[in-house]
């Protein structure tokens, strides 16, 4: 029989929520933001800490985005580039999350080739940080959360349709932050977005087990030496050559190591289907054989693959400024600079090892606010690998640490607009937090 007194609660296309207040929470928040990379997370603490509401959506069940899936490894675009010396670039969010996740991983900046300075992270360990902080910050997040549809009304108001566990969820923010990496909201939303034939090439990070006890170089080496061997016998395929130990990561017999792919990513529906398979099994046909051709690998095994190939660049979003090439090079500077990038354009195509563009030693460029902002839709931000540029400028500015900051830029402006606060006022405070001084 029927329970006439059962509670009603609000539903919306299969999906009840547990209490009107979560309905109303999650339906019509401040800030939007969509994807929870280092982007995300970022754009999402910015935006609680000007007091606005936020939701945080993330198709994956876990935060951290290529950072976590992709099992990175390596935290860049902190520093500047200065042989002979150490010297942060950054300030603000950016600064404060990097050195408390260096700290957990016992890390410290590691200098490799001409003068770059990174830090080297365990994936787990930044999870841990990343759950910790969104708790912290009472940021309200939905998980395994699809963006499927984006509408736009005649006001300029957006709606997000949300595909989630029972059904689909309708959320009308006053802002939307899309960190997505591949422009959805844009794409979704029916705007122009810049395309490419090709993009950078993807590389999957997989871990080992049961090393020898010899130094990174040495391992290094040891696997460049026997891989190529292979090759020349034609006992593994060629591109087995791209295989490269990630520095700093070999603690006692473990380390990870990246698998580049041979061929640049499509923005086709098959693409990545083809890269993971294809990936995948190479990674079981060089372990199988490395085994086999060196006494000392003879233990070695794969400890862990990451989830996903990393893809370092897709569809990228119109803005109202853009990006350029020659900005990275030139280390231009701007009035409405929101973030420095300092890392070089590494761009990865079909060659063996990225092609690398310097800029000026101890110097950085300026990423201007409109390459954040949609040309079309003033409530619209971008942030992360999904900034209003060039495909060669995003090769610099698609790192971690310059991901940090326009997350963070992001978040603050897209938290003023939904207050109806002056942009010039959030301008002034993410130039103070983020662009500082820096200290050797």
């Amino acid at each position: 029989m029927e329970n006439s007194d059962a509670p009603l609660r609000p539903s919306v296309q299969g999906f009840s929520m547990t209490s009107n207040e979560a309905w109303k929470r999650f339906s019509r928040p401040d800030v939007a933001v969509v994807g929870g990379g280092m982007a995300g997370i970022a754009a999402a603490v910015g935006a609680v800490r000007q007091g606005a509401s936020v939701l945080l959506v993330e198709k994956y069940g876990f935060f951290g985005g290529m950072a976590y899936a992709a099992m990175v490894g390596t935290l860049c675009g902190l520093f500047f580039r200065k042989k002979g010396g150490i010297k942060w670039a950054v300030e603000g969010f950016a600064r404060e999350f990097s050195s408390e996740l260096a700290a957990r991983c016992e890390q410290a900046p590691l200098i490799y080739k001409e003068g770059l300075v990174f830090f080297a992270y365990d994936p787990f360990i930044l999870q841990e940080l990343l759950l910790e902080l969104v708790a912290k910050e009472d940021i309200d997040c939905l998980l395994h959360a699809q963006l499927v549809g984006v509408t736009i009304s005649s006001k300029g108001d957006l709606e997000l349709t949300v595909l989630v566990s029972g059904g689909s969820l309708t959320i009308a923010p006053r802002c939307v932050i899309d960190c997505t990496g591949q422009s959805s909201v844009s794409q979704y939303a029916g705007l122009n977005v810049y395309s490419e034939e090709e993009y950078q090439a993807g590389a999957l990070v997989f871990s080992l087990n049961g090393l020898p006890d010899v130094t990174s170089e040495s391992l290094q080496f040891l696997f460049m030496r026997e891989i190529l061997k292979g090759v020349e016998a034609r006992e593994i395929d060629k591109e087995c050559m791209r295989t490269s130990l990630i520095p700093g990561t070999l603690r006692n017999d473990r380390a990870f190591f990246k698998l580049g792919m041979h061929c640049q990513y499509r923005h086709a529906a098959d693409a990545q289907t083809e890269y993971e398979r294809t990936a995948r099994r190479r990674i079981c046909e060089l372990v199988t054989f490395l085994k086999q051709a060196h006494p000392d690998l003879r233990n070695i095994y794969v400890s862990c693959v990451a989830p996903q190939v990393g893809i370092r660049s897709s569809v990228l979003p119109v803005g109202k400024g853009r990006l350029g090439t020659g900005d990275v090079m030139k280390c231009r500077k701007c009035d409405d600079g929101i973030a420095r990038g300092t890392w070089p354009i590494e761009y990865w195509g079909q060659a063996l090892r990225p092609e690398m563009m310097y800029f000026a030693e101890n110097d950085y460029y300026e990423i201007p606010v409109g390459t954040l902002q949609s040309r079309y839709n003033d409530r619209l931000f971008f942030a992360g690998r999904n900034i209003s540029a060039s495909e060669r400028a995003l090769a610099s500015a698609r790192v971690i640490g310059t991901c940090l900051q326009t997350g963070y830029a992001a978040g603050t402006l897209a938290s003023f607009k939904a207050k109806s606060r002056h942009q010039s006022e959030a301008m002034e405070l993410i130039r103070h937090q983020q662009m500082g001084k820096t200290d050797v």
